[in-house]
């Protein structure tokens, strides 16, 4: 990636590279951006915020299962790292009895 970087402009791959990090970044953002307007008063959203909880629950357990140490900033940690981001965004709209699974 370094040297791919290295070669600036003269290599289309380069740019490729760039915008692929920046999309993905967009994507992340896009996506907390959402979560961040979820509220406890719709039922739609305390359902979907438990939903997603779940979901992320699960990859978690399968990130653990696949790996039990990850090694810094790897896949695998780096996407256990989002999922625990979205629960603790998602925790607050979870009613009382759900959120007590978190702990």
């Amino acid at each position: 990636a370094g040297f791919v970087e290295g070669l600036k402009e003269n290599c289309a791959a380069t740019l490729f590279k760039l915008n692929s990090d920046k999309d993905d970044r967009a994507v992340r953002i896009l996506g907390v951006s959402v979560l961040t307007q979820l509220t406890a008063e719709k039922s739609e959203h305390v359902k979907l915020a438990s939903l997603l909880v779940d979901t992320l629950l699960m990859k978690d357990v399968e990130l653990l299962d696949e790996r039990r140490r990850h090694q810094f900033n790897t896949l695998g940690h780096r996407q256990q790292n989002r999922a625990w981001q979205a629960i603790l965004i998602l925790a607050p709209l979870l009613p009382e009895a759900s959120s007590a699974r978190l702990a």
